[in-house]
């Protein structure tokens, strides 16, 4: 009975182990959607940087290439996706380590992004006026947001930048009108004045950040 209860308690753990690994945030595995809904500029250093086919309708799902023609593809494409209003869900996988500027500006459809750990800049206006963005878990690997990247998201309730971080931009987040809560991590040592520009949240700064503090009215100042 004993052997029984340890057998069962360990499936249990197991089970739970399992179950815990599975709410990671982005889906476990990864598929990329079929070739013929992009096309690829070649980089100086033999990489590519994916950009939408123009002459396909995209689906609502859509995740990126990780290679083409036997290399990475490292980069989106400045506006490669713009204004894609057919697209719901976007799947950036680890190869990609940069979002190009106006990336995927204007995509009002776009509800759910999800990043798996690769990317570290994401450039100016790149996820602008998404508006049914609402939620944003952005990668570990993050170092740079751009200018205006996630401006005028209006969906947006939260905003937690990743331990990474080091810059972000101006209005990077301006206008997101519905973020209630933000948080600053402790790497962060380049914050515009204007990166939250028009939004009214609850801020708060890891106590080990030692370039900037919260004033009387509880908003980002420098040390």
């Amino acid at each position: 009975m004993k052997l029984f209860k340890n057998i069962l308690l360990s499936v249990v753990v197991l089970a739970l182990v399992a179950g815990f690994a599975a709410c990671d945030f982005a889906p476990k595995g990864y598929e990329a959607t079929g070739g013929e809904y992009f096309t690829y500029i070649l980089l100086e250093d033999g990489t590519y940087e994916v950009a939408a086919n123009a002459e396909a309708e995209l689906p609502a799902l859509l995740c990126l290439p990780t290679e083409y023609n036997g290399a990475s593809v490292t980069a989106v494409a400045a506006n490669g996706f713009k204004d894609a209003t057919s697209v719901t869900e976007v799947r950036i996988p680890e190869n990609i380590a940069v979002i190009g500027e106006n990336a995927f500006r204007g995509c009002t459809a776009l509800a759910t992004l999800y990043f798996y750990k690769g990317v570290t800049e994401i450039k100016a206006g790149a996820f602008y006026g998404c508006t049914a963005l609402e939620k944003l878990e952005l990668p570990k690997s993050l170092v740079v947001l751009g200018d205006s990247a996630f401006g005028m998201c209006t969906g947006l309730t939260k905003v937690t930048l990743s331990d990474k971080v080091t810059t972000v931009g101006e209005y990077c987040f301006a206008y997101c009108t519905n973020v209630s809560k933000v948080y600053i991590p402790h790497n962060v040592q380049n914050l515009a004045a204007t990166a939250f520009a028009g939004v009214e949240a609850e801020f708060e700064i890891s106590a080990s950040n030692p370039y900037y503090k919260l004033d009387e009215n509880g908003l980002p100042i420098a040390k």
